[in-house]
Parts: structure tokens; sequence; C-alpha cells
């Protein structure tokens, strides 16, 4: 079964380094991810994600048997664990876009 499903809309909602950071870190951490399948995406990424703008949309939709005891409606055993790779991806989310940031070619302000 898939874990995690990132949805860039096949590339036009985020860049695929931004695609490629984050299944990099959720595939090293054991997890199986797929990329836009079964879901590419919804109305946030579809409406929301320009890339060419530097504005990117990447939806990530994590597998509830991950996190929740559906029977006992309490968190699994490894919530903490998922927790802390979610604010890890969230890190290495962060560097890329900053990353990006210091490298555009941003227009200079009016003299």
């Amino acid at each position: 079964s898939v874990d995690v499903v990132l949805g860039d809309r096949f590339g036009a909602s985020a860049d695929a380094e931004i695609t490629a950071v984050a299944e990099d870190c959720l595939s090293a951490a054991g997890l199986r991810v797929v990329r836009n399948r079964p879901y590419a995406g919804g109305f946030s990424t579809e409406n929301h994600g320009r890339p060419q703008l530097g504005r990117h949309a990447l939806q990530i939709e994590i597998n509830r048997n991950l996190y929740l005891d559906e029977g006992r409606q309490q968190k699994t055993a490894d919530f903490a664990g998922l927790k802390q790779l979610l604010d890890t991806l969230c890190q290495r989310l962060a560097d890329v876009m900053s990353q990006d940031a210091d490298a555009a070619d941003l227009p200079m302000a009016a003299e």
C-alpha cells in the first residue's frame, strides 16, 4: 500500500525540485511515496500553484494508518515519529525555498 501521495499536478503547481525534496525525505524514512496517483492535487494546487512565479503548491496525502488507530480512535504508537519526520520535511522545503528566493532575479526598487 502507498504511505504518501505527492500531488503537484504533474509539475504544473510546483517545481520538480520541490517535489523531489519531499519524495526523497519521505522515502529515506522508509515510506512508500508516489507522485500524482491517485491524487494529482485539487483546488488549491490548481488555483494557487504558479511555480513560474515562485509560488509552489504541493499536496501531501498521508495514509491515515500511519498516524491514527481507527479502531480505537487514538494516535498510533509512531505518531511522534511521523510528526518529527514532517517537521524535518517542512524544514527541508523551507531551505529549498529560501535558496530559491536568494538566487532569484528580483527587481530592484526604484531609486
